[in-house]
């Protein structure tokens, strides 16, 4: 039987980083990594050098897409790049501060989308949508203010809604649907050039948990009302300072999101409630969200309620 061009392909690609057909992941990424330093043209400086290394990446991600699937094998390139040579004296500056910090970002948010993930947030999130369904009934287009990867957002467009997330990072729409429109930028300058959101052109906007980490909310408040239509509505879930939740995870657990809050005391909730009063009327607040260790319940107690919930119609 003859060969596929498919499988003389992958035989050409072990062939040219000399590797067998039972190599692990492991073996095929850490022969690849010795041949990429010697044939990289930065130390090889031989004219063959240029093809060379052309190949062995062509033939890496060539094993690596056909025998172990994986799409991206440049995924996280930087960190094993830093780790590998992160010392080497030709090569021990390659990586940036700028760009060590992006890393780390990225391994934050990649933490931070598993655990939302897990069962106990997916309560959360479930919660969470149907409180904002009961309460924008009637409303169609909706701006979500910090959506990040849009948990919560993909329950209101399964249920009609048209969603506009707002987000200053673009690394954070990772995994957000499709039929998101996705905005990014700032909270506070929502008409820049890059998100551009026209006058009274939503029927509500939403702040789920996100409203505390912007640093000048006043103004993005401001901004959130020139968007609206007349008399739209806004819908602001505020974390609860005052709950056992929220204390514990400022308190004790370093890793939480919850610490890079800028308005995380319990003095800054009636602060944002007042700012919220100069630009909407008939106010509305109450506590939501029972939660104690896994458990996810219905309650108003405020030692209890993991959110403080704040609502008004524009001005």
């Amino acid at each position: 039987m003859h060969k596929t061009n498919s499988s003389k392909r992958i035989e050409k690609a072990r062939k040219v980083l000399g590797i067998t057909k039972s190599a692990t992941e492991q073996e095929v990424k850490r022969i690849y990594k010795a041949l990429a330093k010697k044939w990289h043209p930065d130390t090889n400086k031989t004219k063959e050098a240029k093809n060379k290394i052309r190949e062995i990446n062509h033939s890496f991600q060539l094993i690596m897409k056909e025998q172990f699937n994986k799409i991206d094998p440049w995924e996280d390139y930087n960190t094993w790049w830093w780790k590998q040579y992160g010392n080497d004296p030709i090569w021990g500056n390659y990586i940036s501060e700028e760009d060590k910090t992006a890393i780390a970002h990225k391994k934050s948010l990649k933490k931070y989308l598993e655990s939302c993930q897990s069962e106990f947030w997916t309560k959360v999130f479930e919660k969470e949508v149907d409180y904002i369904l009961r309460e924008l009934s009637g409303c169609k287009n909706v701006l979500t203010v910090g959506c990040g990867p849009a948990f919560v957002e993909r329950g209101l467009l399964e249920n009609g809604f048209n969603v506009t997330g707002l987000d200053v990072s673009k690394e954070a729409f990772e995994g957000a649907p499709d039929s998101l429109r996705k905005k990014v930028g700032s909270a506070e300058d929502m008409h820049s050039k890059d998100v551009d959101l026209k006058d009274a052109s939503f029927d509500a906007a939403i702040y789920v948990a996100s409203l505390q980490f912007i640093d000048n909310y006043e103004q993005a408040l401001q901004e959130t009302a020139r968007v609206l239509k007349p008399e739209g509505r806004l819908l602001v879930m505020l974390l609860n300072p005052g709950s056992e939740f929220v204390k514990d995870r400022l308190q004790d657990n370093p890793d939480s999101y919850m610490q890079k809050m800028k308005h995380e005391k319990v003095e800054d909730i009636p602060r944002i409630e007042a700012a919220i009063r100069q630009y909407f009327n008939h106010i509305k607040t109450e506590y939501y969200l029972g939660i104690k260790g896994q458990e996810v319940f219905e309650t108003q107690d405020p030692a209890l309620a993991a959110l403080y919930i704040i609502q008004g119609d524009k001005k």
